[in-house]
C-alpha cells in the first residue's frame, strides 16, 4: 500500500470503531499484501482492511471452505478467525464484521 491508502486504510478503521462505539485502538502495523492491510489492536486481535469488495468474498468464502472442513482454530501455525465464517460480512466502513 502507499501511504494515502494506509491514511484511508486508518481512517476506515477509525470509522468501524466509532460505528460500533468500541475503544479498540491500533497498536502496529502487521503487513500488507495484494488483497489489503493488518494492524494489531490493544485487544490482542487484529484488524485487516481489504482494498477491493471481491477480496472480501474471496476472504470470506475460504473461512466458510475451512469451517465445512472443520478447521476452526488453527492451519499450519497461522490462526482463523474465531466467529463463525457465515457470519462475516462487508460493513459500510468497507470491513469485515
Amino acid at each position: 500500500m502507499f501511504p494515502m491508502e494506509k491514511a484511508e486504510a486508518l481512517e476506515r478503521i477509525r470509522q468501524y470503531f466509532n460505528q460500533r462505539g468500541r475503544s479498540t485502538k491500533i497498536v502496529d502495523f502487521l503487513g500488507d499484501g495484494n488483497d489489503g492491510a493488518v494492524w494489531s489492536t490493544n485487544e490482542a486481535t487484529a484488524i485487516k482492511v481489504l482494498k477491493r469488495e471481491s477480496g472480501y468474498y474471496n476472504e470470506r468464502d475460504a473461512y466458510q471452505r475451512l469451517a465445512q472442513f472443520g478447521v476452526v482454530r488453527q492451519l499450519a501455525g497461522f490462526w482463523v478467525p474465531r466467529r463463525n465464517p457465515s457470519r462475516y460480512r462487508r460493513t459500510g466502513a468497507g470491513t469485515l464484521r
